[in-house]
């Protein structure tokens, strides 16, 4: 009954907002699940030589990590990007989160299905998103990462919660270097009145910078007795 409903919500809301590209934000035509075929050759899918940890494209063919993740373990086991972080997918993430357009978070799970649907299979049994912080959900109206996991979660068939939440409300990582995003980010986050324990969890977010997000919402979840963290994202810089 539960499916069923949401199905019906998914299905009025289409009705009232088509769906449309998320690079050029055209309606996309009724063949069309995720970019328009316009668009479609102009993004930069992660697919073949990519890190074993965190997803991004490597340069070497003889390499099974990047060498960030080869010089800075993380504590979530593997990650998985979308897209690279170029083009029209720069566009299409600002939109996704300034620009109002939730709808979009349909065509980025259907191309994460697509491209990690059975790795997503084997490595969650519960889908779980990295939470804002406070202001800026006051000040935007909505999670971005938020209505991606619920999603993913519906095209999956994966259990969705909002376990975590942001203890403080940590400044503008953008220009911070490594150290001070983990210093940023020491105790930002923690579990909900929600058992976590022997989960392998999936964390959702937009963008992968470092990690640092990642590993403080590993940590949380770990602590409390999550089996195993991966997580997926729209997008990761080069």
């Amino acid at each position: 009954m539960k499916v069923f409903k949401e199905t019906l919500k998914r299905e009025a809301r289409r009705l009232l907002f088509p769906p449309r590209c998320p690079s050029c934000d055209e309606l996309l035509a009724p063949d069309e699940q995720s970019f328009c075929k316009r668009c479609e050759p102009l993004i930069k899918k992660v697919r073949g030589n990519f890190c074993m940890v965190c997803g991004r494209l490597l340069k070497s063919a003889d390499a099974l990590v990047c060498p960030d993740c080869g010089k800075f373990p993380h504590i979530f086991s593997e990650g998985r990007p979308l897209y690279e972080y170029e083009g029209p997918v720069r566009e299409a993430v600002y939109r996704f989160k300034y620009g109002g357009r939730k709808s979009y978070a349909d065509a980025f799970a259907y191309d994460a299905m697509k491209l990690w649907g059975e790795w997503i299979k084997a490595s969650a049994d519960l889908i779980v998103p990295v939470p804002m912080n406070a202001d800026k959900l006051k000040k935007r109206g909505y999670d971005q990462a938020d209505v991606l996991a619920k999603a993913v979660s519906y095209q999956s068939g994966i259990e969705y919660s909002h376990a975590l939440y942001r203890m403080k409300n940590t400044v503008p990582m953008k220009t911070l270097t490594r150290s001070e995003r983990q210093n940023n980010l020491k105790n930002a986050f923690q579990v909900r009145n929600f058992d976590v324990k022997l989960r392998r969890i999936l964390l959702v977010d937009d963008i992968y910078t470092t990690g640092s997000t990642l590993d403080a919402c590993a940590l949380a979840l770990l602590d409390q007795g999550a089996a195993e963290v991966c997580g997926i994202y729209i997008s990761i810089g080069g």
